[in-house]
């Protein structure tokens, strides 16, 4: 992160200067699979929750009015407010090829605006915060395709722009890339990196230097582990800090995980994940809330589903009815699926958990155009061909990793080690590479797209 030197400003002066370095580490074979003997397993508990909340606990995304008609440069840096201060940082929760969705809550409520302009420079998009709420869910509209924007939230304070502070230091200016303009793709994947470790932040390090249009997180954002801790300082520790320097870039898109429903990660009687992710404003959603949504980019349509409504969570039924219908869409080249829970592993450790999801959902997978289903929940990377699709179990996000078990006849690669996986989508194949935590390739392979 680059230093910055405090400035008062006004809205009248406005330059953010962002790079993404690219990353790529030399290919390697594929590992030997040992056979380790099976370890005891354990079981998902279902746990039956009141409804999620509904769209009335957030006030409507404002839309921006356009861009402003003279064009002024954004600042380097903006002052600290010694009183202003974020609950929850601002990030961007879904990007469209015009438009951008961004979130954040205040500890107070607060006057200011939302700025955004080309990096190349140009006119100056804004957005006034909503009056009176401490959370604010704004869309950013009329933006151009394939173009760098930098934003910055600036509240105004005894006659001057100043920033709110995120635990006690600067937060800063963010930057984005609308999506078109190529048929490349490339994406990130990451899951139960949930407790903020040094190997996640790792992880997410490597990451940010490989030039990725956005990323995905595979569920368990935190796993607090024991009862009584602040759901805000605790994601601040397990998801914010760590992933900051990829929450900069662009969309970090989640899934909820087995933990993400956890007693001890609760907020207002909710799992505090939908405290955090609100629904966006831009996002093809069938629920009210982040709950399972899709996110469609360059023809591919990514779907994003909660597998603990298999275990006791609740929206079962409506969420297969979507499912259904996003699965017959033919206006997309193909799907991706993306679930906390894999539908099949090689895990030692509740290894039964996948046996929901496979006898339930699997078959509409096969039915529909989907040649690849990315999935966590079991702490190691597996790669499985099963029925034309390929199966990614990339739970290795962390420092904590669980013991193989007998491998599945459907395995290809089964590896206990941390890992983050690069997706990137060209004309014909997906090409597949996983990382470890020092950047050595740990498997690599392609997929034929499904037409």
């Amino acid at each position: 992160m680059r230093n910055r030197t405090p400035a008062v400003v006004t809205a009248s002066a406005l330059l953010i200067v962002f790079g993404l370095l690219a990353a790529c580490a030399p290919r390697a074979g594929s590992p030997a699979l040992p056979t380790l003997p099976p370890a005891a397993t354990t079981t998902l508990s279902p746990t039956p929750l009141p409804p999620l909340p509904t769209p009335s606990a957030l006030p409507s995304a404002t839309p921006s009015p356009g861009p402003t008609a003279a064009p002024t440069p954004l600042p380097l840096a903006l002052a600290l407010s010694e009183t202003a201060a974020y609950r929850l940082p601002p990030t961007l929760r879904a990007l469209t090829e015009q438009s951008a969705s961004l979130f954040f809550e205040l500890v107070q409520p607060a006057a200011g605006q939302v700025y955004v302009q080309p990096a190349a420079g140009g006119a100056v998009f804004s957005v006034p915060l909503i009056p009176g709420e401490t959370r604010q869910n704004l869309l950013v509209s009329g933006l151009a395709p394939a173009t760098a924007y930098h934003v910055l939230v600036a509240l105004e304070e005894n006659g001057a722009l100043v920033e709110p502070h995120y635990d006690g230091r600067a937060w800063g200016p963010l930057g984005f890339t609308t999506p078109g303009g190529s048929a490349a793709l490339r994406v990130g994947f990451i899951s139960d990196a949930s407790f903020g470790d040094a190997t996640t932040n790792a992880l997410v390090q490597a990451m940010a230097q490989a030039d990725l249009d956005f990323v995905i997180h595979g569920g368990d954002v935190a796993d607090a582990q024991e009862s009584g801790l602040d759901p805000f300082a605790f994601y601040g520790q397990a998801f914010y800090t760590p992933f900051e320097p990829l929450l900069r870039q662009g969309s970090v898109y989640p899934i909820p995980g087995n933990h993400d429903y956890d007693a001890d990660i609760r907020y207002e009687g909710q799992p505090f994940y939908f405290h955090a992710f609100p629904l966006a404003a831009n996002a093809l959603s069938g629920s009210p809330t982040m709950q399972y949504y899709a996110v469609v980019q360059n023809g591919i349509q990514f779907l994003f589903l909660d597998s603990q409504v298999l275990f006791g969570a609740s929206g079962l039924a409506e969420q297969e009815a979507w499912l259904a219908q996003r699965l017959a869409d033919e206006s997309v080249r193909f799907t991706v699926v993306v679930l906390h829970v894999a539908p099949f592993s090689s895990s030692s450790v509740h290894a039964e958990d996948s046996l929901p999801p496979q006898r339930r959902w699997v078959p509409q997978f096969e039915g529909g155009s989907v040649p690849l289903v990315l999935s966590g929940h079991f702490h190691h990377y597996e790669r499985l061909q099963v029925n034309s699709i390929t199966y990614l179990v990339a739970g290795g996000g962390s420092e904590v990793l669980y013991a193989l078990g007998s491998y599945l006849p459907q395995s290809e690669v089964v590896l206990r080690q941390s890992h983050w996986v690069l997706l990137e989508f060209n004309e014909a194949s997906i090409h597949i590479v996983a990382y470890g935590g020092e950047g050595q390739v740990l498997d690599e392979s392609y997929v034929m797209q499904a037409e």
